[in-house]
């Protein structure tokens, strides 16, 4: 791999990490619902837990860049 080509594979890659997390957490979200209304058992509700905390945990190794505000007249935001 050329210098000049790990822009767009690393572009590449973090689209599909951001794919990966969204269906992951799509997921997640799905089986909360579909036990909303269940009593779970206390190892179920320590599963989910666990399951949510894993998938922040993935979040968390690249911090979430904060918006860079341009100080220009149109007062836009720029991500960095």
């Amino acid at each position: 791999m050329k210098v000049s080509e790990i822009p767009a594979f690393v572009s590449s890659v973090k689209d599909e990490l951001l794919k990966a997390k969204t269906e992951i957490l799509d997921k997640i979200q799905d089986l909360e619902n579909a036990t909303q209304d269940a009593e779970l058992s206390p190892e179920a509700t320590a599963a989910l837990t666990d399951l949510k905390s894993a998938a922040q945990g993935l979040d968390d190794i690249v911090p979430d860049v904060p918006p860079i505000t341009d100080s220009g007249p149109s007062g836009s935001t720029l991500r960095g």
